[in-house]
C-alpha cells in the first residue's frame, strides 16, 4: 500500500461507519487550499469506486472546497481529485489501518516541508513572528529583526529544524522556494499545493503574466499547457538572462506563441460579432492579425 494516485471525489464514498465526528471542516479547508493535502487518504477499490478507509475529514474538507468554487472552473478543477493510497487488504486489515493511520503517513518532501510552515501567514512586521524569530534563530537575543525573505527563510528553516531535527534544508533552498512562491497567483499555489501541476512546470509558470498563469491552469493536461512552460523558461531569471535567452531561442519561442495566438483565434468567432460604427477599423486591424497569424500556423 504505497501506491499514491490522485482520485476524482465523484469516486469515492465515504466509510459505512466513521466513530469520528467529522468536526472543524472549516479550519483544515482553509488548510488544504493554502498548503494542499499533505498527507494522503486511504481508499479501498468498491465495484466502480473508491471506498474511505481513512481519511473521511480531508475528503470533506476537499468536497468543501469543490462545492465553495463551484462557479470558478479553474478552482474547482483544482479540488475536483484528492491524493491517496491504495489499499487491498482484508477486512480486518482495515479495521486496523482505520484505527491506527498515522503509520501510513507519506514522507514529506522539501517543498512541502516549507509549505506546511504556511508561508503567506508569516509576516515579519508583526510582533508575534518577530518573537518566534528571536526565540529560535536569534536563541532569546534582543538583536532587532529585519524584515525581509532572507529572515522569512531562517525563521522557516529553524521551524523546520524544530520539527524534524534530523532534516537539513539549505537556506537556498528555502529563499528560492520562497521566491517562486511570491511569484505565483492564488490558483497556480492552489494547484501545486494539490499537485494537479508538477512543482518543475509550475516555476517556470510562475516566471508568466498572472493572466497567463491563469490561461496555462486552463489548458492543464492538453498540448497547449507546455508553450506556458517554455515561455515561462525563457523568461525566467535576471534580465540579462532572459535576453540571452530570447536570441537562442527566439524561433522556438515565435512558434510558442504562435500556436497561443492561433488557439485565440480558434475561439474567437469574428465574422458573428455586431460591430459598431466607431469599431469598424479596429475590427479591419483584428481580421488582418487573425489572417497573417493562421498563415503563420501553415508554415
Amino acid at each position: 500500500m504505497n501506491e499514491i494516485v490522485n482520485i476524482p471525489i465523484t469516486k469515492i464514498q465515504p466509510r459505512n461507519y466513521n466513530g469520528y465526528p467529522l468536526v472543524n471542516i472549516g479550519p483544515l479547508a482553509e488548510s488544504i487550499e493554502r498548503c494542499g493535502v499533505l498527507q494522503p487518504i486511504i481508499v479501498r477499490p468498491k465495484d466502480d469506486s473508491f471506498q474511505i478507509v481513512a481519511g473521511e475529514r480531508r475528503y470533506t474538507a476537499v468536497k468543501h472546497l469543490h462545492d465553495k468554487y463551484s462557479d470558478d472552473p479553474i478552482r474547482a478543477e483544482i479540488f475536483s481529485t484528492i491524493p491517496c493510497l491504495l489499499f487491498d487488504g482484508t477486512d480486518e486489515e482495515e479495521e486496523t489501518v482505520y484505527q491506527d493511520t498515522n503509520r501510513y503517513s507519506r514522507q514529506l518532501n522539501n517543498f512541502q516541508r516549507i509549505i506546511q510552515c504556511d508561508p503567506d501567514a508569516i509576516d515579519m512586521n508583526l510582533s508575534e513572528w518577530q518573537d518566534r524569530y528571536r526565540e529560535l534563530v536569534l536563541h532569546g537575543s534582543d538583536e532587532p529583526v529585519k524584515v525581509s525573505r532572507r529572515s522569512k527563510s531562517r525563521l522557516i528553516q529553524a521551524m523546520i529544524q524544530e520539527a524534524e531535527p534530523d532534516v537539513d534544508i539549505s537556506l537556498k533552498t528555502i529563499t528560492n522556494y520562497l521566491a517562486f512562491w511570491d511569484r505565483c497567483t492564488s490558483e497556480l499555489k492552489m494547484a501545486v499545493a494539490m499537485e494537479r501541476v508538477a512543482i518543475r512546470d509550475a516555476e517556470m509558470i510562475s516566471w508568466n503574466r498572472p493572466n497567463e498563469q491563469t490561461d496555462a491552469l486552463r489548458l492543464l493536461g492538453q498540448p497547449g499547457f507546455k508553450d506556458y512552460v517554455y515561455e515561462g523558461r525563457v523568461a525566467s531569471g535576471t534580465e540579462e538572462r532572459k535576453r540571452r535567452r530570447a536570441r537562442k531561442n527566439s524561433g522556438t519561442l515565435r512558434q510558442s506563441f504562435t500556436r497561443r495566438l492561433g488557439r485565440i483565434v480558434d475561439e474567437a468567432d469574428l465574422d458573428d460579432l455586431k460591430i459598431d460604427p466607431e469599431d469598424e477599423e479596429y475590427y479591419k486591424q483584428l481580421k488582418i492579425i487573425f489572417e497573417e497569424i493562421n498563415k503563420l500556423r501553415k508554415k
